[in-house]
């Protein structure tokens, strides 16, 4: 199973003062050589912590796989003259909100969808959707042929670990997944996932890729940025 590391929160904490601290490029290279497999942004239409200029020193400094976040209605055209990520995963992004708050509601503009999906197969990007843990989105999610569709992990992330709501939220999460690869579509998993909880959701096979940000990033305040990588990994192998 592959760890993608969101890297969002770094640029977060450097945009609250301005300048170059912490230094993006120095954090990635420090999750790289941990061992994480590629690099997940959010390119947020209000840039609160990933900029353009971010994608273009990723892009031009590290051969890593870059997964860039965008909006459904985020202009594709625009992302690409600042780079050509890897894989595009369309998420839903709200003006207001902290954090992603939900999967894609996949049903209220599937033309849309279906357009990006065109344009990103046309660039020779993949692409993936981001989508909440229910069988009948991940049918819909299905029906617009991505390479890849991401389960929100964040109610299972909520959930007390010695729960029975986080057992039903694991085994829901496990039908999905297997949902998805029986559809020959790759496997993705993310939101809210820590060294705590990672381990249950590491043992679902069909799983290929795993997206963890702001725990790494949390942790590595105490550990650092390698330590606070590897402690995940450990759950990975």
């Amino acid at each position: 199973m592959k760890l993608s590391v969101n890297i969002d929160h770094v640029a977060t904490l450097r945009q609250v003062r301005g300048g170059s601290e912490p230094n993006l490029k120095e954090a990635i290279a420090e999750v790289l050589k941990a061992g994480a497999d590629g690099i997940t942004v959010h390119l947020r239409q209000d840039l609160r912590h990933i900029q353009p200029d971010d994608l273009k020193m990723i892009r031009s400094t590290f051969q890593t796989p870059l997964n860039v976040e965008l909006a459904v209605h985020a202009n594709l055209d625009a992302l690409f003259q600042h780079v050509i990520p890897s894989t595009v995963t369309l998420v839903p992004e709200h003006p207001h909100e902290v954090t992603t708050e939900g999967g894609l509601q996949v049903n209220f503009d599937p033309a849309a969808l279906g357009v990006a999906l065109k344009t990103l197969k046309k660039e020779g990007i993949q692409s993936s959707l981001f989508v909440d843990p229910d069988p009948t989105v991940i049918r819909q999610a299905l029906l617009l042929h991505p390479d890849a569709i991401e389960i929100n992990t964040n109610h299972y992330s909520l959930q007390p670990l010695d729960s029975p709501s986080y057992l039903e939220a694991l085994e829901k999460i496990k039908e999905c997944s297997q949902l998805i690869h029986n559809h020959g579509v790759r496997v993705l998993a993310g939101h809210g996932l820590n060294r705590n909880n990672v381990e249950a959701i590491s043992k679902i096979s069909v799983l290929d890729e795993l997206n963890i940000g702001h725990s790494i990033v949390a942790r590595s305040l105490y550990v650092g940025l390698q330590k606070a990588v590897r402690e995940i990994l450990t759950y990975l192998k």
